[in-house]
């Protein structure tokens, strides 16, 4: 997010680890990669721990000297990959800070179950290069960001306490259809955003294809992603919203968004 010069990132991951890196061997940021996608940074704001959230943050921290705010674990991970303290801020839940123009409350959150990615403590030892799985999470932050009167809300995964109104919502679509309508009627969103759809171990340079989905207790096996059918569903359950399919690595302006459909804005 950009307000005037100040950025703002939320768990930016560019480097697209091999699915096999999640099991065998050690992972490491691409600082090339990094370099080319992430030029400018004030803060970071990281959601949770794991590897797909994380990975890319010390070296965002280190080459744009941005502070990253997160958990114990979130903290304590980038202190053993060598990010300075000074750039770190451990927060908790229900905390409320701004950082330049960015007003932020940290609210609580919820992950689907991932056999061998389950949260606990760090592992006593870190030393980097460090193992996918030594990522491991505590705490699971939703943040609802306010910026020059816009609200954005983050996933909030299953906690429906934690779903505040917001204009723009970012949402997993790796939910059971039956928690959307709740979530729904209490962000009452203008905008919804699908978030963590694409294969996250296919390269960025590569066209973007949709994630293998949890089977919810279906015969099928790892179906993937079906994008239309939720965007169908979201639709249905909140046919005031628009829905927004962003482009990797496109810039867009929220006012512009935000337009009502009959003056040009998406549908």
């Amino acid at each position: 997010m950009r307000v005037g010069g100040e950025v703002l990132a939320i768990d930016p991951y560019f480097t697209r680890i091999p699915f096999r890196k999640m099991w065998v061997g050690r992972v490491q940021s691409d600082r090339q990669l990094v370099a080319e996608k992430m030029r400018r940074c004030d803060w970071v704001l990281v959601t949770h721990a794991h590897f797909d959230h994380l990975l890319d943050v010390p070296e965002v921290a280190r080459q744009t000297g941005a502070t990253v705010c997160g958990s114990y674990n979130t903290c304590r991970l980038l202190t053993a990959l060598g990010v300075p303290q000074r750039q770190l801020r451990e927060i908790r839940m229900g905390d409320q800070f701004t950082l330049g123009g960015f007003q932020i409350t940290a609210l609580e959150a919820d992950h689907i179950p991932t056999p061998g990615f389950t949260a606990g403590p760090l592992p006593r030892n870190l030393y980097p290069p460090l193992r996918a799985r030594d990522y491991r999470m505590d705490g699971h932050f939703c943040f609802l960001v306010q910026v020059e009167g816009y609200r954005l809300l983050t996933d909030t995964g299953r906690c429906v306490t934690s779903a505040v109104p917001a204009d723009v919502w970012f949402a997993n679509l790796l939910k059971r259809a039956r928690l959307y309508p709740p979530l729904l009627q209490r962000v009452q969103p203008r905008l919804i955003v699908p978030i963590h759809w694409d294969n996250m171990w296919r390269s960025l340079s590569r066209p973007v294809r949709p994630l293998f989905t949890p089977p919810h207790r279906t015969l099928r096996l790892l179906p993937r992603a079906n994008l239309r059918q939720w965007t169908r569903m979201i639709e249905r359950m909140a046919p005031d919203a628009q829905v927004l399919l962003p482009e990797v690595f496109q810039s867009y302006t929220l006012e512009r968004l935000l337009e009502p459909a009959e003056e040009g804005g998406l549908r």
